[in-house]
């Protein structure tokens, strides 16, 4: 048996046994150790390379983050880690959002493959259109049975009355559930380890450089246009974006500085919320139409810095209206504390800047658009590897109590309850010190919570994380 089909055998086993019936801790870190370990011994010293390293690393990280927090969102992160790792593996080159994608083809088709691959081997490579009756019957039988199994587990949770009559047969001995969840677990497993590619796109994706060359193939756009054309087009809509959006950043000044105030009817949710969206939208566009500019010979032409500055100062403006609006969520903040939406505010924005100023590196740099898209791919994924590490319902119950001490009447006690329950103990030692006035409602749910010991239960070591052992120990004397 060759190693890969070994480390199969074994991952898709030890997913069943860490996972089945069980939360979000230790069994992430353990089956990520299995994972990393078992990828480094399939993987050539040769395709080891600086990116495969750091979505190694990025495993290990990921899979920490779900042992200290046990949150979706660390979940979420190991699983693309592990699916970007095992990309990798295959092809070291790939971009972190070539290789997403070729992991969200490989899930999405694998099953396809399976079943060719199956066929193939059996029907051409074992040669059992020579084999006798009774080995082509007995196949027929093993493949067969393996489908009604599925099957019969289906119809037991589709029809009630099927379930009840198979349920006074004894297959105690068999724990359906189980043996499907393990087999999904198994598929998963297959897929990072039989990864299935587009070769076009992962071609593309190796052969495209960072660097622009004047001798770059032209576009349609430069076929159908003259250059001083397109210069003209470019430094007529520059312009253009950049005196609007200095009047945008002059208004906001305004409103920093005292001279100009919003209407009563305009809340601070409507400041900021109401307008993320067109925000990112409107850098999106941004970030768009330069790299519509800037993809081909207009970085090359001799009369090209009037164009070139045009764009870097729309680019730095851009940013000035991040940091802006960024300020405006702090006052949010500090005025109606945090929240999971005033935080995710914060992230969009930083997304935001860090796409602009690899956009301003690549009309500076001159460099290819794709250089862009591998840049920004990297650093939001090393954002959503670190964040998890972060106890963000800790981080924000901490500062909405610390806060509520001088504006008691802006704590939002419904939306702290609204996070989960293992965060309760520690809502109910900032009540011992709190001065402010609290429902007797939420008082008695609080008690009825943290007095009922399951919902923060660390015995399985499978589903132990330290959030969990840590608000144990607070209601354990």
């Amino acid at each position: 048996m060759k190693t890969t089909d070994k480390l199969i055998l074994i991952s898709g086993l030890a997913y069943g046994i860490l996972f089945y019936q069980q939360d979000f801790g230790a069994n992430f870190l353990i089956y990520s150790i299995i994972q990393l370990i078992g990828i480094f011994l399939i993987s050539e010293k040769e395709k080891r390379n600086q990116n495969w390293w750091l979505s190694f690393a990025g495993v290990a990280l990921a899979a920490t983050g779900v042992f200290l927090n046990g949150s979706f969102l660390a979940v979420f992160a190991n699983i693309v880690s592990l699916f970007i790792l095992a990309s990798l593996t295959v092809e070291s080159r790939s971009s972190v959002v070539v290789s997403i994608i070729q992991s969200i083809y490989s899930l999405f088709t694998g099953m396809a493959f399976i079943i060719i691959g199956i066929a193939d081997k059996v029907m051409n490579k074992s040669g059992i259109k020579s084999k006798s009756r009774g080995f082509k019957n007995s196949i027929i039988f093993l493949v067969s049975s393996v489908v009604a199994i599925v099957f019969f587990a289906l119809y037991r949770n589709a029809n009630p009355a099927f379930k009840e009559f198979t349920n006074q047969i004894d297959l105690s001995f068999i724990s359906m559930g189980w043996i499907g969840f393990t087999l999904l677990g198994y598929y998963f497993v297959y897929q990072m380890y039989k990864h299935n590619r587009i070769e076009q796109l992962t071609e593309y994706d190796v052969n495209a450089a960072d660097s622009i060359s004047p001798s770059s193939k032209p576009t349609k756009m430069e076929g159908m246009m003259s250059v001083d054309s397109e210069v003209r087009w470019a430094k007529t809509l520059l312009i253009m974006l950049n005196s609007l959006l200095v009047l945008v950043l002059v208004v906001d000044t305004s409103y920093f500085s005292g001279l100009y105030k919003l209407s009563s009817e305009v809340s601070h949710s409507a400041a900021v919320h109401q307008g993320i969206d067109a925000l990112i939208f409107s850098i999106v566009l941004a970030v768009a139409i330069i790299l519509f500019f800037f993809k081909g010979r207009l970085n090359f032409i001799s009369n090209n810095n009037t164009v070139k500055y045009l764009a870097l100062a729309w680019v730095v403006q851009n940013v000035v209206l991040v940091l802006f609006t960024g300020l405006k969520n702090v006052e949010y903040v500090q005025e109606y504390f945090l929240t999971y939406k005033r935080i995710g505010v914060f992230v969009y924005l930083l997304c935001c800047i860090v796409g602009l100023v690899y956009t301003f590196l690549k009309i500076y740099d001159v460099k290819s658009n794709w250089f862009l898209v591998r840049r920004v791919g990297w650093s939001l994924y090393a954002l959503s590897i670190f964040t998890p590490l972060v106890n963000w319902d800790a981080f924000i119950i901490n500062y909405n109590f610390s806060a509520a001490h001088s504006e008691p009447t802006h704590l939002d006690m419904n939306y702290m309850l609204s996070l989960p329950r293992v965060n309760y103990p520690l809502i109910k030692n900032h009540l011992k010190t709190y001065n402010g006035e609290i429902d007797q409602l939420v008082l008695t749910k609080l008690d009825d919570i943290t007095q009922n010991k399951k919902y923060f239960d660390v015995s399985d070591w499978r589903s132990f994380n330290m959030r969990k052992y840590y608000a144990f120990k607070t209601i354990t004397p």
